[in-house]
This record gives structure tokens, sequence and C-alpha cells, in this order.
């Protein structure tokens, strides 16, 4: 699990504690709330230690640990390291180092098995790092920053790097540590990973201002809704499922004339893309190099309008069209789409049938308001299993959330009670977030199918991130069966 707290008022937790799988520091000074989230959460499984380090209280920034040992910079006092003795369980090794570049946890990131460290750091300090930590060493800049224990949170689970990591670094980094890698943010946009966090194999600790956004990404890459408290299931993840997860990228940022809003000027299913006409080539080009080998790439209008991604609903099974639809739209669909694909022409009063009706191949999740027959319709056309339904108190459903066979994306403020519902009805994993940097317009700012999504431009890595994890489009290699097997799988279980 993924908690939010301060210091103080302060969201730089990783400044103010250090966090490992064998004990917990915590600085000094604090107020009772911050130290009972930490205690209520991790005294059961290890010791919170309250510490200071030559007398400051930035615990985290000036020591560096796992669950073999602790380093502090030589500016600890005799009795600060007489308690911390006293306090770390007996398997723990502590060793006070002599070092020029003193603050350890700016300096060197690491888990319980290998360690990133400064260009500069000192190889007397880096021989005392492998014998007490008992890891392997590389000298490693991270989105060319020197002070890697700053930019990035490292656990034996995954890794949360800068934001302006490039790919290719960050697959060089992911091989080098035999870890997935992904970039991202904490306390709303803050790059200082390290400062702004501290995370084990089945906790992690962040600022006030961490987005729900941010909060999701955390728990995905560090796995911490698939851990249930300390065990060797995490130590060994690494050698069991290896490291290809960051080999590509299935999420794409793209503009329409300059326009964020993709899912506004696009409709993406399993069987088919409409892209709005009258766009610029390079809009097009996105869409049809990674959709054209698979399915067709439609260029259409909608009554006239581009606005095709908000005024239709599809899957693979069908395609409904509003009765604003000219009879020479509708025979350019039928002549573009596959033969599979059943289109029908809908009288209904909410016409914007893309921001009423959200779905995937297997179910929608439909306006409370929507007329009856368009349901019926919905149901023979696209072969789905209907649900009327709010998101975040929303009953615009298409416009606040995202689905695909994999996963779903809904509204930042929808509550977990509504989420969990929600997820049960439609058998998905779903998951809060933005779009296009903080929008909440979910299904205006992009556009998923089973194997790829494309957003605008303004999209952060942290958005972009949680969009390749909820709908997991790093394990997808394209248009399967697979995806449509699995769903049949669980309803056949189920029933």
């Amino acid at each position: 699990m993924a908690f939010r707290v301060q210091f103080e008022s302060n969201d730089e937790v990783g400044v103010f504690a250090k966090l490992t799988n064998s004990y917990c520091l915590v600085a000094i000074g604090g107020s009772q709330n911050f130290y009972s989230i930490f205690e209520a959460e991790l005294s059961d499984s290890i010791p919170v230690i309250h510490a200071s380090i030559g007398g400051c209280r930035i615990v985290g920034r000036l020591t560096v640990g796992n669950r073999h040992g602790l380093l502090v910079p030589n500016t600890t006092t005799d009795q600060e390291l007489q308690h911390l003795r006293n306090s770390l369980p007996d398997s723990v090794k502590i060793e006070r180092v002599e070092e020029r570049l003193s603050a350890l946890g700016n300096v060197i990131a690491c888990n319980d098995y290998v360690a990133l460290v400064h260009p500069d750091l000192d190889k007397d300090t880096q021989e005392i790092l492998i014998d007490t930590l008992n890891v392997e060493v590389f000298k490693q800049t991270i989105a060319d920053q020197v002070l890697v224990g700053s930019y990035c949170a490292l656990s034996n689970q995954g890794g949360l790097v800068h934001p302006k990591a490039n790919i290719e670094h960050m697959n060089e980094l992911s091989t080098l540590l035999q870890l997935p890698l992904v970039a991202g943010t904490v306390n709303r946009g803050s790059d200082v990973i390290g400062g702004g966090m501290v995370v084990n194999d089945w906790s992690a600790f962040c600022g006030f201002d961490t987005t729900a956004t941010e909060l999701s990404l955390i728990e995905n890459i560090f796995k911490l809704n698939e851990s249930a408290g300390p065990s060797v299931i995490q130590q060994n993840w690494m050698y069991h499922f290896g490291f290809n997860w960051m080999l590509s990228i299935m999420a794409f940022r793209v503009q329409f004339e300059s326009n964020d809003e993709v899912g506004v000027f696009a409709k993406l299913t399993n069987s088919y893309c409409l892209v709005a006409i009258g766009g610029s080539q390079n809009f097009y080009s996105i869409f049809e190099a990674e959709l054209s080998d698979s399915i067709p790439v439609i260029h259409a209008s909608i009554g006239g309008c581009r606005i095709v991604g908000r005024l239709t609903v599809g899957n693979r099974h069908g395609l409904l069209v509003p009765n604003t639809t000219t009879d020479q739209e509708l025979q350019h669909l039928r002549n573009s789409l596959p033969d599979s694909v059943k289109i029908e022409r809908v009288e209904e009063r909410l016409s914007a049938l893309g921001n009423v009706i959200a779905c995937n191949d297997y179910v929608a999740l439909v306006h409370p308001d929507l007329d009856k027959d368009t349901q019926e319709i919905l149901i023979d056309t696209l072969n789905v299993e209907v649900f009327k339904q709010t998101i975040a108190d929303q009953v615009l459903v298409g416009s606040y959330c995202a689905l695909s066979n994999q996963g779903g994306l809904v509204h930042p403020k929808a509550n977990i009670e509504h989420m969990n519902e929600l997820s049960t009805l439609l058998q998905l994993p779903l998951v809060a977030g933005t779009v296009n940097r903080g929008s909440d317009v979910i299904g205006g700012g992009m556009v998923v199918n089973d194997w790829s999504a494309f957003c605008g431009f303004d999209t952060t890595a942290t958005e972009l991130s949680l969009i390749e994890n909820i709908f997991k489009l790093n394990e997808s290699a394209g248009p399967s069966v697979i995806q449509q097997n699995m769903r049949q799988t669980l309803i056949e279980k189920l029933a």
C-alpha cells in the first residue's frame, strides 16, 4: 500500500525518513500523527526507530541502507551511533563512513541487491557499501543528474526515476539493475523522487501533495497491491520474471490541429479506428504507423462534424452513430469497416453517444437517462452487457472513463468504494487518474484498445506510465484472441 503523510507540514517524506525491509528510521521531533502512520503500517514487521544524524533531522538524506546494513556519515555522534546499534535488528550491520559527499541518501540509491552511486563517490566508500549492504555497485547518472539518490527510488520490486529520463537510458538501467523502471513524479509533479517518498517491498509513504495518478503509478511499479508484507517472494521476483517490462512503449502522444483532446477526434477499437477528416498528416501517420497492419484507420465525419470520438460509440463487434449522420457518411463507414462489424444509426436525444456510453468488447456503462430503445440497439449491435452508472457522480460516463478488455481509467475523484463496485461489475481492474497534465476528462483526452493508446501531447510521463500499466499495454504484442479468451474463461469460471 502507498500512504500520504507529512513531517511538520513538509511533503518531503524521503528527507525525514529512511525505509528498508529490516527497519525504518524517522526523524525526531515530528508530530505524533507522522509517527503513528508509519508505526500502524510497519511496527508489526520491522522496528520504527526515532533518530537524528549529527544533530540533524534529515535522516533520509544523510543515510543509506537496506535490509543488510546502514551507512551513516562521519558527522554522526557516538551517542547517535550507539542508539542506532541498540535499536536495529542484530542482523543489520552499521558503519560510519568518511565521505566528502556526506549526504549519503542523495548520492546513493539502493535496494537489497544493487546500488546506483554518484560518479565521484570515494572508492573506500564504495568498498564499505559493498561489504556492509551486500550490493553490486554501479556508477551512474539519472536524466544527467549525478544525485542518483535524490532522483530515484528503488525497491526489490521496481524503480521510479526522474521524469526526464529518456527511454534508452531507462532500458540500460533496467537491464543493469534487473528491475522494471518507470519515469514519474511525486508530490504533484516534483522530480525529486528520493526526497519525496520512501518505499520498501510492501509499503510506500509519500507527501500529502502526491496526486491520485502519482499514487497509483507508485503502487503499480512497486507492486504494492500484490504484497502482503515482508516476504522472500519479493526478493525472488526479479529472477522469476526478468526485466522485459521496459522494452516497449505502446502509449503514444499526439495532437489534432494543436488540440490535445485525442478522444474527441478519434474512436479506437480492436477492429477499426475512426479519425476525423481535415487533420494534419502527422496526426494520421502516428495512428497508421501503429495500427494499419492490424486494423483499418478510417477518415470520417459525423453529420459534417469532426468530433467523431464524441458522437460515436463502438467496439470490435459494431459501431453506433447518431441520427445526424448523413446517408453518404453512413455508406462510407459501411464500405470501410470490416465485414464482421455491424453499424447502426440511432435516434437518441443524448446524441453525443461517446459522452454518454463507455464500453469495451463485453460490457458498457451508460448514462442513467439513456433511452431504452438505444440500450437494446447497443446490446444487439455491440454484443455487450449494459449497466446504468455514474462515475464520481458524473452522468457523462463516456467522458470520464476509458475502458479496454484489459482495464479501465476513471475520473480521479472516484472514491474507492465505487471503484470496487464498478470493478466487480465490469470484471476489470480500474484505477483513478488523469490525462493531459491533470485533465479529468479521460474519454475526451485519450483512446485505447487492447494493444495501443493515444493521448494528448500534454500527457505527463507519470500519466503515460499509469495508462500503460492499467491497460497492460507493455504485455500486449498486438491484436490477439488471448485477451478475448481470458475474459471468456473468467465468465465461464464465474458461471
